[in-house]
């Protein structure tokens, strides 16, 4: 503190979290004073409404009796496609903790493709189409594959709570030129090659009741379901990525 005091002026300086200190000037000289923390203040306290939480997490991962294989999706033409999986809560007001897919390296494509960061985003379900809606969350999750197989994302900073009639999962992969790959085959029908570019990794995927997929078109600006599908298909075995879910929820609240 400084100001033009004059000798035997009272002052009183006050913080917040700090005892008040008095202080009479008995002369032009400098001096340095430590403000003392104010013992009589109470500690931080943490609210809550839970108890005590417990974890449950579903997946797709045993699939359906059939044996059959779904490759999954590639990223192939169009590399900024937008990826949705519906994600139904399997308990009533869970937070998404972690999610898990499988990434594989397509045949043609480079050891590298397996590293091209994507973008996860969240969005609401709209009840009459059951297709995604409006985004439910600003924040975006990049992820940065290393390797093949399993890849365990943490979201539990996000806090996000599942609603009741599910959420869906946005996957964009961020375009990058090095993780560009492409590959020739021979057109039977036209008789001619033909070069198709991909980008990225493979979602590896299952046949399977959870996780319905939809597809983002940005030439037509809307979602959409594969084939000829709609939200009455949601409960049906379908071709979708194998995929799994980690939930926290209020196990026993305080009364």
């Amino acid at each position: 503190v400084s100001g033009n005091f004059e000798i035997n002026d009272s002052i009183s300086i006050s913080y917040v979290g700090y005892e008040k200190l008095n202080l009479k000037i008995e002369g032009q000289k400098i001096t340095t004073r430590q403000l003392r923390l104010d013992r009589k203040l109470l500690k931080a306290v943490k609210v809550q409404a839970c108890k005590s939480y417990e974890n449950s997490e579903y997946s797709n991962l045993i699939a359906d009796s059939s044996d059959r294989k779904f490759a999954g999706v590639s990223w192939l033409g169009a590399s900024n496609s937008k990826l949705a999986v519906m994600l139904t809560p399997s308990v009533a007001n869970g937070h998404l903790e972690s999610i898990s897919l499988w990434l594989k390296r397509d045949i043609a494509s480079p050891k590298s493709s397996i590293q091209a960061p994507f973008k996860i985003s969240f969005y609401e379900v709209i009840d009459s189409s059951g297709l995604p809606g409006e985004l439910i969350n600003n924040r975006q999750i990049v992820y940065f594959p290393k390797k093949e197989g399993k890849q365990v994302i943490q979201l539990d900073t996000l806090n996000l709570r599942l609603p009741e009639n599910g959420i869906y999962l946005v996957f964009e992969y961020i375009v990058l030129d090095k993780y560009k790959w492409s590959f020739t085959y021979l057109d039977k029908e036209k008789g001619i090659d033909t070069t198709v570019i991909g980008f990225g990794a493979r979602f590896d995927g299952v046949f399977a009741k959870q996780f319905l997929l939809a597809f983002y078109d940005y030439k037509t600006d809307h979602w959409f379901f594969p084939g000829n599908r709609d939200k009455t298909s949601a409960d049906r075995i379908h071709g979708t990525i194998k995929f799994s879910a980690r939930i926290r929820y209020c196990r026993e609240k305080i009364p």
